[in-house]
């Protein structure tokens, strides 16, 4: 379902954008009918585990071809992958896109290098934040995790699990302790909360990192989660991930998809697309939203510059 995410994300945009699918033939023909106009949405391959490019592309078109025309004008969407965060600048800047579909500590990491305006929020639950919570068995801490020879975490694939570590990098940090790849001996990823949650569950892993609402539901399907395993750090509420406009965006098309984050609860076909995906709320940007993740990203980059060395040993980071 999550391999869903990018497509309910982009219906969104599809339903506020009228995006149109083929001609009719006598359209085609007319030679007084202008050519549509080509909207240019980059995504960060990664930013949710479980996404197939080819998948999204595929389910992306046929949302086109049935979405209701909101404008006169026709046009048609190209979707970009970007499939390394390390480039993505440089893709951005060459790329000529009027959106992006990123995460919010990505927003913050390219913003220096790409202007970009935050439009639209889409959360797990009913608030546009959530926090993460690295969780490990009771009894545990930071500090006991750090002295195991052989210690095992577990986060997200992909930019969900590169974040991840931003924010556990920092608590460490400010704890006086190592950063994370010499804190544990084995950094994992896995894209199902089960395959992140229940090793530490069982003891095959020492501690995993997830967002509060899935770790909540997965305690609430079954208790003994809540028993065995405890809540060590805690986040601030951070968002996940965000639509942005660049400044190629026509500002009809920004209009129009502030209109459509207003009206997306109120519609029928969005909540059912987000409930398929396990996803609940789509809100208009509010710049609060982001003051906790832009916070963070600050006081991570302040503690790398003060750290006398930034060498890291090798990691065996392995996939489940």
């Amino acid at each position: 379902m999550k391999r869903c995410l990018l497509t309910c994300f982009m219906t969104l945009c599809a339903n506020a954008l009228g995006i149109v699918g083929p001609y009719p033939a006598t359209a085609q023909n007319d030679l007084q009918t202008p050519p549509p106009r080509i909207i240019r949405f980059a995504s960060i391959y990664d930013v949710v585990p479980g996404i197939g490019v080819e998948d999204s592309r595929l389910a992306i078109e046929m949302i086109i071809r049935t979405t209701m025309q909101r404008q006169s004008d026709p046009f048609k969407v190209q979707l970009d992958f970007i499939t390394e965060i390390e480039i993505a600048a440089e893709r951005i800047n060459n790329g000529g896109y009027h959106f992006l579909v990123l995460s919010g500590i990505d927003y913050f990491l390219l913003r220096p290098h790409y202007p970009m305006s935050p439009l639209v929020v889409v959360s797990k639950h009913e608030q546009p934040t959530e926090a993460l919570f690295l969780v490990a068995r009771r009894g545990e801490s930071l500090e006991t995790l750090g002295r195991k020879p052989e210690s095992a975490l577990i986060i997200g694939r992909g930019r969900v699990g590169a974040n991840a570590l931003i924010w556990l990098d920092t608590i460490l940090w400010q704890a006086g302790l190592q950063d994370s790849q010499r804190h544990f001996s084995q950094i994992r990823n896995a894209t199902k909360a089960s395959r992140i949650v229940l090793p530490v569950f069982f003891g095959k892993a020492d501690a995993c990192i997830i967002n509060a609402s899935t770790f909540k539901l997965m305690a609430d399907i079954n208790p003994q989660i809540g028993k065995k395993l405890t809540i060590i750090e805690r986040s601030e509420k951070l968002v996940a991930l965000l639509l942005c406009a660049t400044p190629l965006a026509k500002q009809q098309d920004i209009a129009a998809l502030n209109s459509e984050a207003r009206m997306a609860m109120s519609d029928e076909y969005t909540r059912a697309a987000l409930t398929i995906i396990q996803m609940e709320s789509v809100f208009p940007i509010k710049p609060e939203y982001l003051a906790a993740t832009k916070t963070l990203l600050d006081r991570h980059q302040s503690l790398r510059a003060q750290r006398k060395t930034h060498t890291t040993k090798p990691v065996k980071a392995l996939s489940e």
